[in-house]
């Protein structure tokens, strides 16, 4: 394989590799926060006085 061939090939590769971390990164971040918006707003529901 041609130097500029392999070049491409790891540059290719380190893309994905980084693009599929990344994405499973804020997939498991942004549900974190999901549950912690959940858990405050169960806790604003039950501190507020019934209308």
């Amino acid at each position: 394989m041609s130097g500029w061939a392999l070049f491409w090939v790891v540059t290719v590769y380190t893309a994905v590799g980084v693009f599929a971390l990344l994405a499973l990164w804020v997939t498991v971040a942004g549900f974190r926060d999901i549950q912690r918006m959940l858990a405050e707003l169960r806790e604003q529901r039950e501190d507020d006085p019934p209308r």
